[in-house]
């Protein structure tokens, strides 16, 4: 090793090769040794290190030099100890200038302790490089060898490796820290260290910082940013500080949080305050251009800014306003870092109370530009501003004042298109109503009456003191009054102020109510999630007009999804089953009453749905037995007022709707629900509607389970005949059958009615004996009726109701019963107790019919298999006494054993069993079909008398009576289909004749039962179920909308070119229509392609112009059933068939609300394609401006995203619709004109009396004015050897029935039948409906020919 140079050491700029290259002027390495030679040579240096200190270093540089030229090359324990001795080097040198640097040096020593500083800087920056080089390898993140083909590759578990590395540098890092903290300036000359001194130190610090791993550490981020602040703080590098953190920041995305840590430490720890302004500065200086197009980079300057807002931020404050222009910017992303800026200035630093008024000017200042970007352009940037606005109502610091013109505006972001801010808007509102700081409770009626008052005692304190004021002359003693009277008018006017902000503030949140309540229905999750938080605050603090939204938040119960139906859950059980009552008893009568408080005023399909919810609480055991045991006391409790009557009514359809989950809460109470319900107390009046709701919860005891494999069902459970269930039933029906003000009676008889099939043994019997009493009533109120009379002789003579599903046992009943009372004086009118009486035989027809067809095949079925059981345990017995005979006795005859396999074979493939069962079904249906309804019993005794009423409205003119009449028609055809068939023309005819539209409306939901049961024979008729779409009544067509679309639905009734009808209702007048209507498409869109099936029929007839429906009533319809065409090939299509359409086009109206259709499609280049290749079909549609305007619109709508190799295509097509509708305009305005020449030319022909040659006279309806197109032909329809005289008939539908109807001439509706059925005259109904379908007898060539032409027009 040579000796010392007196030469200055330089440290190089940019790399270590600087030092090899020679120069007389600075140190240069003189040799490099071979990696071989290093560890004796480093075990030489070590020695001299000890003797001669840390200015060994200046002789030994050359050494350690060439192991960093050969870092990779060399070995673990070479790289360590020459680490070791750098290390222990550094220290050494720190003691040394610790003492000497105090006193007076030479310049020898300095030059060589400023050379010794120099050498060891360096080598330990470059020595922590390599070892961050080393460590960040690939190969090295592995903490054993690399995983070999098919291996897992391992993650770094903080390994030697990693451990090492991380551990070199911070020792490295507190070794120069020590070193920079000493006064080493004196050892320059001047005392100033130069520029690459600092650069070498402080750049191995941010190399060092680009490793996630070292950033991560935070005692290695904690030595990395003291040596850094000494830097900036002793050796002028605050500049060069603030470039390098924003350029880190825009490169590593990781770096965000540790250096916006930094830079507090720098301002906090350091004293370092400038630092941040001069960041915020160079941050506010760049170019908003640049930041836009960085997109990556400006990301990460963005999260910077806003941790330092959080951090620092009443170090940013002086500076925002280099931030402010950025809020104009085009990245959305800086625009929000600014604002969170502006937040967590006045968050942290302006919401003192203590603030002077600049202070004040500037949170105001700040707030307005918080407040206008809650209307920025981007959604993210709206969304951050509802999220700052939100954490600042929070920490209560937002004034007054700025409040009430906030809450408006976020009232307005509810409609915003993006689901963030709405969901922002609506926490905001949330977390309003729980800050606010008027009341707990903010019932505006209540608020308005206080400050009613409050202005009513301030006016009179007002117009007292002027009195007081207008006397001259006052005592000391009324001075002191007028001084108090002051101060309660001061305080008055606080009152006053108070009540008119909480007045304003409510009005503020109850105008966002029903805008939440159409979230309630959102799509989106959060929506739905934030709506019931939202409800649920208002609940709370008694918001008015929240009570809407808890009630549409029922609907909910029905989500699919999981996180909705929780949360609906959790509302409910917080607003209703938690309270905070001490006492258990006390407790769950609280309970009880909310419970009965939420059944008020509701829906049936809120009822529903809250059912479902209380037997999700019963599963969930959320409802303690207290609570029920306080629901049966109200519902027990004597009913003298309005008040009780409605609890108790409450109380027991609670209770109902908690036996749908443990039928057990109502089968042990039967006595409380005969007492209570079904009987008359003393002093209280009966109430059927309560009834009505004990005959539910009754037939809550009964529940279809399912059995698991290889168990007997349970036997069902029946009450006996004479139970007091059953006969509390019957007398109440008998008792109240003549009472005129019962108007609960119809509906409580049906309920009544089910009851008994459903719980009563032998039901039919019961039902014989309540039909028989009734008839009874009925001949001694009414005797002199002769139909009456026949009716009640027949009844008597009459078999029993469906006598073949009666056990033998149940034959003794007797069936006439002791008349019941005699009904009150007065009541003799025959419609009123005809009405009843046909409307529990058309209930018991309905309940007679599914009583056969579930409960009696059921219980047939489950006999059977208990009877199969008891054959296989005695099968089972006989072959194990037959194996203990063959042990015995092994021989067994030929026959007998083939018999026995016969036995065995068909056991094993089940005929008996399914021999039976379908022996059973064909009993059961035999039974509906002839012995019901039809034959000779109970009620097809009724049966004329029923057809008579529905066919002579004239006859019988009471509304009430021909609407159970009909309805007692429609349930027994509903029975069997010999009698539906029989009588379905006269439903028809009822339903689209009738004045009652209650009647059509009953009509029409038993129809949709009918098509169900016997879709063959109501599928004919279906063209006259779509008319009633087009009703007058709203009732009716929201009726007929809602058969239909289940049908649909559910697959009864095929899609036809009638669903336009149904898309028509999409813009009906009614709002609840068009919701059923939209959400018919909605599921439908569900099923598959059937929306694009059905599309090209729905366009057809909703654009004819026959039609002439309203233009805009089209676009709306096609707008919203367009948006269901997601897929590209279905675009396609569609595209190809819509221009096809638009060449066969009748009129341009029609030509222009196709080509619309054709704006709604999305289009790919295959789209567009097709649109061009098909140019031919409207090419001479374009002199339309419609037409023109419309495929424009197509055309800068791809423009938008088309591929540089589309653009072509579309420029070539846009200048073709552009020639041919120019081209068209002028052939416009050449036909015109011919029009006028040839007009002038008749004229002057006129005047001139010349004729020409050959003129063929114009026809009837033909203009002499202009030249006319030909007109098309209008179909005849003809009949063999007769000529029809109407000009317009009904299209023939395509399907084949044999069903022949009269003529609107016929003499008479119905024809006599020969088992001596009633036959009616012609005077009622004459003009019958006619179903369209032609008889198969009358078909014949020229019928076929003619059928097709006028379904092809």
């Amino acid at each position: 090793i040579r000796r010392v140079r007196p030469m200055e050491f330089s440290i190089p700029v940019a790399a270590g090769d600087d030092l090899l290259s020679p120069s007389k002027s600075r140190y240069v390495v003189r040799n490099v040794f071979d990696p071989h030679e290093l560890p004796d040579k480093l075990a030489a240096a070590r020695e001299d290190f000890k003797h001669d200190g840390p200015l060994a270093v200046l002789q030994s540089f050359d050494l350690f030099f060439s192991v960093i030229k050969h870092f990779n090359q060399l070995e673990r324990t070479v790289k360590d100890e020459a680490w070791q001795t750098l290390v222990e080097a550094t220290g050494s040198l720190y003691v040394e200038l610790t003492n000497i640097l105090d006193s007076e040096l030479s310049h020898h020593t300095r030059q060589q302790h400023c050379n010794a500083i120099k050498m060891l800087c360096y080598l330990v920056t470059q020595f922590m490089l390599c070892s961050q080089r080393e460590g960040s390898k690939p190969d090295q993140m592995l903490t054993g060898k690399s995983a070999g083909r098919g291996r897992k590759a391992q993650r770094p578990t903080g390994g030697s490796d990693s451990t090492a590395w991380e551990g070199t540098c911070i020792r490295g890092l507190y070794s120069l820290m020590h070193l920079l903290e000493l006064e080493i300036h004196r050892l320059w000359d001047p005392p100033i260290p130069e520029e690459n001194f600092v650069n070498c130190v402080t750049s191995c610090c941010y190399k060092l910082m680009e490793s996630p791993i070292l950033a991560r550490d935070r005692e290695s981020r904690q030595s990395i940013f003291q040596v850094l602040g000494i830097a900036v703080q002793k050796y002028n590098h605050g500049i060069g500080a603030v470039v390098k953190v924003i350029q880190l920041v825009q490169n590593f995305e990781h770096l965000v949080t540790p250096l916006a840590e930094g830079v507090q430490f720098f301002a906090v720890s350091c004293g370092i305050k400038n630092i941040v302004s001069e960041t915020i500065r160079e941050i506010g200086s760049m170019d908003p251009n640049d930041l836009s197009r960085d997109t990556s980079g400006t990301r990460s300057l963005s999260q910077f800014l806003c941790e330092l807002g959080e951090r620092v931020p009443a170090l940013i404050l002086p500076t925002i306003s280099s931030l402010m222009p950025h809020l104009d910017g085009e990245n959305y992303s800086f625009r929000n870092s600014v604002l969170v800026v502006l937040g967590e200035m006045v968050g942290q630093v302006l919401s003192r109370e203590s603030m002077d008024e600049n202070g004040k000017a500037t949170r105001e200042q700040l707030l307005d530009r918080l407040q206008q970007h809650i209307h920025d352009i981007n959604a993210f940037v709206r969304s951050k501003a509802l999220q700052i606005w939100l954490k600042l109502f929070r920490g209560h610091v937002v004034p007054l004042s700025r409040q009430h013109q906030l809450i408006p505006l976020v009232v307005g972001r509810l409609h915003d298109k993006s689901s963030n801010v709405r969901r922002h808007a609506i926490q905001f509102l949330s977390a309003a109503l729980c800050g606010n700081p008027y009341s707990s409770k903010l019932s505006l009626s209540d608020l308005e009456d206080d400050l009613q008052k409050a202005q009513d005692k301030l006016r009179d304190l007002r117009n007292s003191e002027d009195q007081s004021s207008s006397q001259e002359c006052q005592s000391p003693m009324q001075q002191g009054d007028t001084t108090t009277s002051d101060k309660e008018i001061q305080q008055h006017q606080i009152l006053v102020t108070y009540l008119k902000d909480s007045v304003k503030f409510v009005r503020h949140l109850e105008s966002a109510v029903p805008v939440v309540c159409q979230l309630l229905g959102s799509k989106t999750v959060s929506d739905v999630l934030e709506a019931i938080n939202f409800f649920v605050t208002c609940h709370e603090f008694g918001i008015s007009t929240a009570r809407d939204g808890v009630r549409k938040m029922l609907v909910l119960v029905w989500s699919q999804e999981v996180a909705v139906k929780e949360a609906l859950t959790a509302a409910y059980k917080t607003l209703y089953l938690t309270q905070s009552a001490d006492a258990q008893r006390h407790q769950a009568a609280t309970v009880a009453d909310n419970l009965i408080s939420l059944t008020s005023d509701l829906t049936l399909g809120e009822l529903a749905s809250l059912e479902e919810l209380m037997c999700l609480f019963m599963r969930n055991k959320d409802i303690p037995r207290a609570v029920i045991q306080c629901l049966w006391e109200r519902f027990s409790a004597n009913c003298r007022d309005d008040d009780t009557t409605r609890k108790s009514r409450s109380a027991i359809l609670l209770l109902g709707m908690i036996a749908g989950e443990d039928g057990e809460v109502v089968k042990c109470n039967l006595d409380v629900l005969a007492s209570s319900g079904l009987r008359q107390r003393e002093e209280t009046k009966l109430d059927l509607k309560k009834a009505k709701l004990v005959c539910i919860a009754l037939q809550k005891i009964v529940k279809t389970e399912k059995v698991k494999p290889g168990l007997l069902p349970p036997p069902p459970f029946r009450l006996p005949q004479n139970h007091t269930i059953v006969e509390c039933l019957q007398h109440l029906i008998l008792s109240t059958m003549c009472d005129v003000d019962c108007t609960e009676w119809m509906p409580f008889t049906e309920q009544a009615v089910k009851t008994i099939y459903k719980l009563s043994e032998h039901p039919d019997i019961v039902c014989d004996h309540l039909v028989h009493s009734m008839a009874h009533t009925l001949s001694s109120q009414l005797v002199t009726n002769e139909e009456i009379s026949t009716l009640i002789d027949e009844l008597r003579v009459a078999e029993p109701l469906a006598q073949s599903s009666q056990d033998p046992s149940a034959c003794d009943v007797p069936i006439l019963p002791t008349p019941p009372e005699p009904c009150a004086a007065g009541v003799t009118d025959l419609s009123f107790l005809l009405a009843r009486f046909l409307t529990v035989v058309g209930q018991i027809a309905v309940c007679q019919l599914v009583h056969l067809d579930v409960v009696v095949y059921k219980e047939l079925k489950r006999r059977q298999e208990v009877v199969e059981r008891e054959k296989d345990l005695e099968r089972e017995k006989e072959k194990e006494a037959k194996k203990k005979k063959r042990r015995s006795k092994r021989r067994s005859s030929a026959s007998a054993k083939e018999h026995d396999d016969r036995t065995s074979l068909a056991e094993e493939i089940g005929l008996e069993g399914a021999a039976a069962e379908d022996t059973e079904a064909e009993m059961i249906r035999h039974i509906c079909e002839s012995e019901t309804v039809t034959g000779h019993n109970l009620l097809s005794v009724m049966r004329p008398l029923i057809v008579t009423i529905c066919a002579k409205p004239s006859r019988y003119p009471d509304g009430c009576l021909r609407m159970a009449a009909t309805l007692a028609l429609a349930r027994f055809m509903t029975v069997s289909s010999e009698f539906c068939d029989a009588h379905l023309q006269l439903l028809f005819t009822i339903l689209e004749k009738s004045t009652e539209a209650v009647i059509r409306s009953n009509t029409i939901i038993v129809l949709g039962d009918m098509t169900v049961r016997f879709p063959n024979l109501v599928e004919p008729w279906t063209p006259h179920l779509y008319a009633r779409l087009t009703d007058e009544s709203d009732d009716v067509r929201k009726n007929t909308l809602i058969v239909l679309t289940r049908l649909i639905l559910n697959d009864m009734l095929k899609v036809k070119g009638q669903i336009s009808e149904i898309a028509v209702c999409v813009e009906d007048r009614n709002s609840h229509i068009r919701n059923l209507a939209r959400l018919f498409f909605h599921e439908l869109s569900h099923k598959g392609n059937s929306i694009y099936n059905i599309l090209p029929d729905i366009i057809s007839q909703l654009s004819d112009p026959d039609r002439a429906l309203p233009q805009q009533h089209f676009i709306a319809i096609m707008k919203y059933l367009m948006s269901f065409v997601q897929k590209d090939k279905q675009s396609e299509s569609l595209i190809e068939k819509l221009c096809h359409r638009i060449r066969a086009a009748k009129s341009d109206r029609q030509g222009s609300d196709l080509a619309f259709c054709l704006t709604q499609l999305s289009y790919t280049e295959r789209g567009l394609r097709k649109l061009q290749e098909n140019f031919a079909c409207y090419c001479d549609k374009l002199a339309s401006d419609d037409i023109y305007t419309h495929l424009m619109t197509i055309m800068g709508k791809v423009k938008k995203f088309a591929k540089p190799e589309v653009k072509a295509v579309i420029d070539e097509l846009e200048k073709s619709i552009n020639d041919c509708h120019l081209k068209g305009l002028e052939e416009d305005v050449t036909a015109q004109r011919a029009a006028q020449t040839a007009k002038k030319a008749r004229a002057k022909r006129r005047v001139t009396g010349k004729t020409p040659l050959r003129r063929i006279s114009p026809e009837p309806g033909e203009s002499d004015d202009e030249f006319d197109l030909p007109k098309r032909r209008e179909l005849r329809s003809r009949s063999e050897g007769q000529k029809s005289s109407c000009k317009t008939r009904k299209a023939v539908i395509e399907d084949d029935s044999d069903m022949e109807l009269q003529s609107p001439g016929s003499d008479s509706l119905f024809v006599d039948k020969p088992n001596g059925e009633v036959s009616h005259g012609g005077d009622d109904y004459r003009e019958n409906i006619n179903p369209n379908v032609r008889s198969a007898k009358s078909k014949g060539k020229s019928g076929q020919k003619r059928t097709q032409r006028i379904a092809a027009t």
